[in-house]
């Protein structure tokens, strides 16, 4: 069948008709991702940021107990529970690194199990009470924690799995690792710990006073009671900054009866080695009074206090400030918008690394 000219055209008019009706339609199914798609991504930046204070705390609360684990490792001789035969000096009980003609230095790889013993320990003292947190309207749920360390000759690295779902309103948030890269040498202070036991062993009769003088770090020995030395190996290099203490690590070793000292005249030295606690002053935050803001116009403003201790602080508000307030230098930033004009009653609670707070009140005002 042959088409007259008007057919033609009528077809012609019928298909441009089509594809403009499918392009609209693609149109606005492609409008609609795009739309949905831009809300998704800004749902999950809203809830990144909303998750951000618990993360910079918890952050900051696993690094400190990092450090304080370091330095308790150091002091126990490398294990969480010292295993026997080992010195019992009333106080505490001191690993043998050497013990009757043998050397018993445990290899790294026991020593970085017992670090991650110790350190789970004492996260889950320091680091899982998010009452504070929660009393701002937060809801944070965790799984087991768990540490791994690698320890080399010059730095400690420490991974940290610890699964964390942090809600506020109906969003949600999840975070679950957290790495520190920390400059404690214990892999060269281990090494100089097996250098000293084998120097024992070759020649337990007597100490080569020369070895000594020929480490990087200080090596004072103890002489405990007639059969027992104590070594205490000092390091000023093993420390995040330079006010830090010096890093001690200690270890025993005991020797075999005939090497026994025979001075009847021998006083047991009383060595003492402990964990103390310090108590924690909390923060002081500054009263902050009216504060007023203007709408399409940049709104700074900086909350301060002091701390006693030193301590890390974190400062947090609420209600409409509370994305806008860095959570750790306290500095307020945004600019209002027209919706937001009014009156607005702020929470503001500063709290030290040690769970110490205080929590003030103010008016913003957006005009």
């Amino acid at each position: 069948m042959r088409l007259n000219k008007a057919q033609i055209s009528y077809f012609l008019i019928l298909g441009l008709i089509l594809v403009f009706v499918l392009g609209i339609g693609v149109y606005f199914v492609g409008d609609l991702e795009g739309q949905k798609a831009k809300k998704t991504t800004e749902k999950v930046q809203q809830i990144s940021l909303e998750a951000q204070p618990v993360k910079t705390y918890i952050d900051e609360c696993i690094k400190k107990v990092a450090v304080e684990t370091a330095y308790e490792f150091g002091q126990r001789q490398g294990y969480h529970d010292v295993p026997k035969p080992n010195l019992n000096t009333d106080y505490s009980n001191v690993a043998y690194y050497y013990y009757k003609s043998k050397n018993i230095v445990p290899t790294k790889n026991t020593l970085k199990k017992e670090f991650s013993k110790i350190l789970d320990e004492n996260l889950l003292i320091d680091c899982t009470d998010f009452l504070i947190f929660e009393n701002l309207g937060y809801s944070i749920e965790f799984k087991d924690l768990n540490s791994t360390v690698q320890i080399f000759e010059d730095k400690l690295i420490i991974n940290v799995n610890y699964p964390l779902l942090i809600g506020k309103g109906d969003l949600k948030s999840s975070i679950n690792t957290f790495s520190y890269a920390l400059p404690f040498r214990i892999g060269h202070i281990i090494d100089i710990s097996n250098d000293l036991v084998n120097s024992v062993v070759s020649e337990p009769y007597a100490l080569d006073l020369t070895l000594l003088l020929n480490f990087d770090v200080g090596v004072s020995v103890i002489h405990y009671d007639n059969c027992n030395d104590v070594y205490i190996i000092v390091d000023n290099e093993s420390k995040v900054k330079s006010s830090d203490d010096d890093y001690v690590f200690t270890f025993a070793a005991g020797l075999e009866d005939q090497y026994c000292r025979t001075n009847t005249s021998y006083q047991e030295t009383k060595l003492v080695i402990t964990y103390p606690t310090v108590e924690n002053h909390g923060p002081i935050l500054e009263p902050v009074y009216y504060l007023i803001a203007h709408i399409n116009q940049e709104f700074t403003y900086r909350l301060n206090a002091s701390d006693e201790d030193n301590d890390t602080l974190f400062y947090l508000t609420d209600g409409i400030l509370q994305n806008y307030t860095n959570v750790l230098s306290g500095f307020i930033n945004f600019t209002p918008k027209r919706e937001q004009i009014g009156i607005y009653q702020v929470n503001t609670t500063v709290v030290d690394i040690n769970s110490g707070l205080d929590v003030k009140q103010f008016y913003l005002e957006i005009k």
